[in-house]
């Protein structure tokens, strides 16, 4: 066997060209010192530690390392090297390390008694990792003696995903310069050595995969930072050549994944979207075949996709972000869908805490379907910790995430930048199943936040345990993105599902009722599935903002109040849910849709919050509501609805369309309410008051029947109709209120049985034949969640706990003469336990009266009110019914009247009827026999108001809507639309041409990529000056003169681009110089000077409109 350690090369790079550049990728000094770190400041359960110039990593072989005169540290790090060592060689058969091993521990034994600072020590330490590091690196030289790599600054911005850096980006563009790709070769002497195969000072270059033939690598080049964009390239690893793949000014193409077919999919920003939360570009999955034809969109998401990889089974992997109705923080994780984007769904982690990012993700060969992957976080950089997923395992969590090198116990953290500090890791690549390559980093001393982004990453070959051997490291500048130089092992690409003849796909549903998503809910009461499509932002103008359990954020081009909906919706319609739970419907192709469980009022039971895509002729298939993906439910024989066959949906009151509240919501409040409510200065009553409480004195009320009343109780679940009951049933308890314990007043009442869920009450009332209704008040205290019924009818609900009596006011008022029953549920949630209520009336008094007249009516009108940090106007109606503030940006707090899911709320699946339409009593008070005002609404007004709340309350159907939008914001607006209009339509031709396999010609053609412009120019030459004119005028940012080889003098240049003059010094030992500008216009360049000295200029930049 070879036995080796890399030594620093004495060959300069700047006197070799890029494809002779030849270096020792790490110097004997670097894994030295990385040995050391390792085998003294390693923990096997925890990791890599930090040091100090005292620890023993950088004391060891000195007189200053613990117990030096023994050699205490010396012994045990050399025992600990030959340990392995020796472990590696009989595991690998190798007789050769096996003797050396044996003639390492002889001389050990020589140095017993001698100090550490004896350079025996070292010198034995040196020879035994060294032969450590060849039994360590054996598998590496036979499954890769190729490998490529780049080195780039580190990759992520304010969030891991901003790394696009688009040349006409909205917001945010990170764009970090000075790149190379390489490639790692093995010699005949065993060592590796590393080769520049593009070295681009002034670009950037990431990404890069090989091909599955072995034969090219395809990767991402930028090469200026306004005049270029990402784009796709092939190089020929034989011949060098260099192919572009994609074009156009204005589009990132980066991420590309090579399938066993040559074709690529890849992201990108041709979606043509901002993000939600902010103004940067969204990235979406496309595909292209070998030489860029035929791009097509793949995913149709929200936010960005990420990192698409193949797994050994020919799926593609990926992160999506993900935050339909809930938070932006937490939902980053893995999906998987076929190469031709059918079968997209979560693989792991849509409804967890942790790992708050999953990046990185690729396959380890003979495991069963595990993946090694980074686990990082929201607004942090594409780094982390190294982690192992195992769906097998479990889904959600902790369930099947394990923290590795070292495996370790993993706590399911909730962690907005999760994994910032420490060791970090990206971009691991398995070599086999207990070895991978990963760029890494120590971080042995601690950093502040803005050295921690940009120190550089090494590469390494690790093993699951930690064990690693450095292979790279070049000063500051990161190493990283590995591919393997070889073929791929054999993947049967999976044969495309797609029908391009097709503009619909079908879903079908087992049965609704499997998985906890609908757990306890009533069959008989569940009515239809309402489908709903979002529709996304392509420009960022006004913001407001929410908060909540998961976070808060911005809301861009905000469509709704704050804490409203992020996205428009179109409400497309209602498949039919069988007896069985079944359904089969049929929706449009390439949108992305989401569903509702719609119970028989039409108000939500569940909803989805993610979305889901189909291709044109898919059919996708579900078990059930969020069950375990692991599960497999058992069924006898065909559902109802399979037998039926797929359906049309059914129509919400008319054509799909964009919800509107204008357009929906508003023709109710004129037809019935505005003529009471239209006092435009009136808030409501529950505005502006702690927990919604009426601040009149009780002194002031008549009770209908006072608190501390006595009730028929029990505390397991009755049987149905119970709200309707006195006593509630046989056997029932008696008692007085309250039940419970009461914080604010120290007063205890009726015991409630501690090991119950919940107490359900009822009373009955007995009123005189004259009872006329009047408006109604609750006296009410409650921990936890609540409701109210009169005579079966819900009148009031809440949730949470307060911890005192309360007035609210009920919005309908059903009591009646004679005999009326008065129904309470309150769920006990953990810690305190609590209820007890009274009903009350407003006295018939002067004061009463002038309560009265204060609480006129508030506006329900149209009326428009101006936000200028929303940039939108808002009516009355939609303020006060959201009971949103008057303020810059304004934000709803929710109230009794209109309740929604908190757009902020955990990302973990919500229990069935978390809130919504059937916890809003605008949804009730028309109910009955006494309706509020004795209003009668008709149905398809209940429903459309149950709708736009169970949409969580959207003002806007589009995004122009009701915009309070300047001139320079309307272009702006139409710049980007026009953009997305021309991809759009792009997609479509290239889809049409893919579907009868005639390519279209690329985006712009050849003529406009970023490059020398020298050549398209007449040269017009003086004696002492070299014009270059241009037919039309050109872009530039750059230009480069590099002096001829031979000169020995100075020479200076004065550089004129139309009006704008500099001038330039070459030197020998400076013979090229790079000329920086910003982008100008310019019809000619003019350089004088002793222009016979120059070697070549180039004029960098483009030709030709975008």
């Amino acid at each position: 066997m070879t036995i080796c350690i890399l030594a620093f090369s004495s060959i300069s790079l700047k006197t070799l060209s890029a494809q002779d550049a030849v270096r020792v990728p790490a110097s004997s000094e670097e894994i030295l010192a990385d040995w050391l770190l390792q085998d003294l400041a390693f923990d096997p359960a925890k990791g890599q530690m930090p040091v100090t110039p005292d620890s023993p990593a950088k004391t060891v072989f000195t007189d200053r390392a613990p117990n030096s005169a023994q050699a205490e540290t010396e012994r045990v790090l050399v025992v600990k090297v030959l340990d392995e060592a020796e472990a590696r060689a009989k595991a690998a058969s190798d007789t050769d390390a096996q003797q050396k091993c044996a003639e390492f521990r002889k001389e050990l034994a020589a140095l017993d008694g001698t100090a550490g600072t004896d350079a025996r020590w070292k010198e034995l330490y040196v020879k035994s990792a060294m032969l450590r590091r060849s039994l360590r690196l054996a598998p590496l030289r036979k499954a890769a003696p190729k490998f490529i790599f780049t080195k780039h600054p580190n990759l992520g911005g304010s969030h891991y995903a901003y790394t696009e850096a688009v040349s006409d980006a909205q917001a945010e563009s990170n764009f970090r310069p000075g790149s190379q790709l390489c490639m790692m070769e093995l010699t005949e002497n065993g060592e590796y050595m590393e080769k520049i195969l593009i070295d681009d000072p002034r670009g950037a270059i990431r990404d890069p995969d090989i091909t599955y033939d072995g034969k090219a690598v395809v990767f991402a080049w930028k090469k200026s930072k306004l005049l270029d964009d990402f784009h796709l390239y092939r190089m020929d690893l034989e011949t060098k050549e260099i192919k572009q793949l994609t074009f156009g000014l204005g589009w990132a193409d980066y991420e590309p994944c090579c399938l066993p077919s040559g074709d690529i999919i890849f992201n990108s920003t041709r979606c043509s979207q901002i993000v939600d939360c902010w103004w940067t570009e969204v990235s979406n999955l496309y595909r292209i075949d070998s030489d860029g034809q035929f791009m097509r969109r793949m995913s149709f998401d929200q936010v960005h996709d990420n990192y698409p990889t193949l797994t050994l089974d020919g799926r593609v992997i990926y992160t999506r972000w993900d935050y339909n109705d809930r938070g932006q923080i937490y939902p980053q994780g893995l999906f998987q869908m076929n190469p031709d984007g059918t079968g997209q769904t979560a693989l792991y982690g849509n409804n967890s805490w942790f790992p708050t990012t999953i990046l990185h993700a690729r396959p380890i060969p003979e495991t069963n379907g595990q993946l090694i992957c980074v686990f990082s976080g929201h607004h942090s950089w594409q780094r982390g910790k190294l982690g192992v997923l195992d769906p097998n395992k479990g889904r959600e969590e902790a369930e099947g995430a394990t923290l590795t090198a070292p495996y370790r116990k993993t706590a399911p953290d909730r962690v907005d930048a999760y994994g910032q500090t420490g060791e970090q890791f990206c971009y691991p690549v398995p070599v086999s199943r207990d070895a991978f390559l990963v760029a890494y980093r120590p971080n042995t001393d601690k950093k502040n936040q803005t050295q921690e982004r940009i120190d550089p990453f090494s590469i390494y070959l690790m093993d699951f345990d930690g064990k690693r051997e450095l292979l790279v490291m070049d000063g500051n500048k990161s190493c990283n993105q590995t591919a393997f130089y070889a073929m791929k092992p054999a993947i049967q690409e999976r044969p495309s599902m797609v029908d391009p003849s097709q503009t619909t796909g079908v879903y079908y549903l087992q049965d609704v009722f499997y998985g906890p998503g609908l757990e306890g809910v009533d069959r008989s009461k569940i009515r239809s599935l309402r489908v709903v499509e979002i529709g996304f932002r392509t420009v960022g103008i006004g913001h407001n903002g929410n908060s909540g359990p998961a976070g808060g954020a911005m809301s861009s081009t905000p469509i709704s109040i704050g804490g409203g909906a992020w996205d428009t919706k179109k409400v497309l319609g209602e498949a039919k849910i069988y007896e069985d739970g079944s359904a089969c419907f049929r929706v449009p192709a390439k949108t992305p849709l989401y569903f509702q469980v719609i119970d028989n009022n039409g108000h939500v039971v569940q909803t989805m919050r993610s979305w889901s895509t189909l291709q044109p002729g898919e059919t996708f298939s579900c078990i059930g509501c969020h069950e375990d993906k692991n599960s497999i439910a058992a069924r006898g024989s065909s559902s109802m609805a399979m037998k039926a066959g797929p359906q049309e949906l059914t129509p919400f009151y008319g054509p799909a369309r964009w919800f509107s509240f204008t357009k929906e919501i508003q023709p109710i409040l004129d037809k019935h309410c505005v003529k009471c409510h239209d006092n435009s200065e009136a808030l409501p009553p529950y505005a502006n008051a702690a927990e919604h409480s009426i601040r009149i004195p009780i002194e002031h009320f008549t009770p209908v029947f006072p608190i501390a009343s006595d009730w028929s109780y029990v505390t397991e679940t009755p049987a149905e109709g119970w709200a309707s009951r006195y006593p509630i049933q046989d056997g029932a308890k008696k008692a007085s209120g309250p039940f419970g314990y009461i914080p604010d007043l120290k007063k205890g009442g009726s015991v409630w049985d501690p090991n119950s869920l919940g107490i359900w009450m009822t009373r009955e009332l007995i009123l005189p034949e004259n009872f006329q209704a009047k408006d109604l008040y609750a006296n009410v205290f409650y921990d936890d969640d609540v409701q109210v019924f009169i005579n079966g009818q819900k009148v009031f609900f809440a949730k949470g706990f307060i911890k005192n009596y309360q007035l609210r006011q009920l919005t309908v008022n059903p009591l009646k003469p004679g005999r009326n029953v008065i129904a309470v549920y309150c769920l006990f949630a953990g810690g305190g336990r609590g209820v007890d209520l009274g009903l009350y009336e407003l006295k018939d008094s002067e004061a009463a009266k002038e309560i009265a007249q204060k609480a006129h009516p508030f506006s329900l009108l149209g009326k428009s009110w101006h936000d200028t940090g929303a940039k939108r106007y808002w009516s009355e109606s939609y303020l006060n019914l959201t009971n949103s503030n008057r303020a810059e940006r304004a934000s709803a707090k929710k109230s009794n009247v209109v309740t929604w899911i908190n757009i902020q709320n955990s990302p973990t699946m919500l229990k069935p009827y978390d809130s919504g339409a059937a916890f809003s009593s605008i949804c009730t008070m028309f109910d009955g026999p006494n309706p509020h005002n004795g209003v009668q609404l008709s149905q398809k007004e209940k429903d459309l108001i149950a709708c736009w709340i169970d949409l969580l309350v959207p003002f806007c159907a589009t995004y122009e809507e009701a915009s309070a939008w300047e001139d320079a914001e309307w272009k702006r607006h139409a710049y980007y639309n026009a953009k997305k209009d021309f991809s759009d339509e792009l997609d479509r031709k290239n889809y049409e041409a893919w579907a009868k396999s005639q390519p279209v010609p690329v985006i712009t053609g050849s003529e406009n990529p970023y490059r020398d412009l020298v050549p398209t120019a007449k040269r017009v030459d003086t004696a002492d000056s070299i014009t270059f004119e241009f037919a039309e005028p050109v872009r530039t940012d750059l230009l480069k003169m590099t002096l001829r080889g031979d000169v020995k003098e100075n020479a200076e240049y004065e550089i004129r681009l139309d009006g704008h003059a500099e001038k330039q010094t070459l030197t020998p030992q400076q013979r090229t110089v790079w000329v920086s500008q910003d982008v100008r216009t310019v019809s000619k360049v003019t350089i004088t000077g002793k222009k016979e000295l120059l070697e070549k200029v180039e004029i960098l930049g483009v030709s030709g409109a975008f």
